[in-house]
C-alpha cells in the first residue's frame, strides 16, 4: 500500500513538472513573439536640426521605420522656409519649428526639429528720409543733398545695434551725422564707401545726382 502511494506521488510530481515545463515554454515563446511584434509594429520618424544659408535647399535626412508611411509637414513660420518633395528651402533669415507627422494604417508618429536659415554675410539697409531714393546700392538724389538712415542686419536677420561706421567719400561728396540721420551733400556724381570696420564689412554706394 505504501509503495503504491509512493508511486502515485512520484507520478503526480512528474506530471506537475512536465506541466510546469510546458507552461514555461508557452510563456517564453509568447513573450518573445509579442516583443518582436511590438518592435515591427511601432512606427517612428526622426529628423535632426538643420541649418542652411538663405537661398539654399537641403534634402531632409528623415529616418523612418516604415518606408510605406505617409509624411506630412507643418512649418510654424512659412516666411523662413518651405518644403517640397522632402526638400526644405531657406527663404529668409530666422529659426522655425518644423513638425513631421508619419502615418501608416492606424499608426502615427511625430517628430519636431528646428530649421535655421542664415545669411552668408551682413546686409545693409539704407533708408531714405528726404530728397533721395535707394535701390541696388545706388543712391539717387533729387537735388544737391539728402538725408538717410542706415541699418545693418547679421546673418540671422537680427539688427546689429550701434555698429561703428566710417565713410570714405569721393571728391565732391560729404556726409555728416545729424540727430535725424546722415546728411549727404554732393556737387555731382560720385560714390562713398560705408565701412563697418569692427565687423570687417564694407559697402560701396554709387551717388547719382539729378540737378535741375
Amino acid at each position: 500500500m505504501k509503495e503504491d502511494r509512493k508511486k502515485i506521488i512520484i507520478l503526480l510530481s512528474g506530471i506537475a513538472l512536465i506541466m510546469a515545463s510546458i507552461i514555461a515554454v508557452v510563456i517564453y515563446f509568447s513573450f518573445f513573439k509579442n516583443e518582436n511584434y511590438s518592435k515591427s509594429d511601432v512606427l517612428t520618424v526622426e529628423c535632426p536640426n538643420i541649418t542652411a544659408s538663405v537661398g539654399e535647399s537641403v534634402y531632409l535626412p528623415i529616418q523612418l521605420s516604415n518606408e510605406n508611411a505617409t509624411l506630412t509637414f507643418e512649418i510654424y513660420d512659412s516666411s523662413i522656409a518651405k518644403i517640397e518633395n522632402k526638400t526644405i528651402y531657406a527663404l529668409s533669415p530666422g529659426t522655425t519649428l518644423v513638425k513631421i507627422t508619419a502615418s501608416f494604417e492606424n499608426k502615427y508618429a511625430v517628430c519636431n526639429f528646428y530649421f535655421t536659415a542664415e545669411r552668408e554675410d551682413y546686409v545693409l539697409e539704407l533708408i531714405p528720409i528726404s530728397d533721395c531714393s535707394f535701390d541696388n546700392n545706388i543712391l539717387m538724389l533729387a537735388g544737391k543733398s539728402c538725408q538717410f538712415k542706415i541699418s545693418l542686419f547679421d546673418k540671422f536677420g537680427c539688427v546689429v545695434e550701434n555698429p561703428e561706421i566710417s565713410f570714405l567719400c569721393s571728391d565732391g561728396i560729404s556726409i555728416e551725422l545729424t540727430p535725424f540721420g546722415y546728411m549727404l551733400e554732393a556737387n555731382g556724381k560720385g560714390n562713398f564707401i560705408i565701412d563697418f570696420y569692427q565687423l570687417n564689412f564694407k559697402v560701396d554706394i554709387i551717388v547719382s545726382v539729378q540737378i535741375s
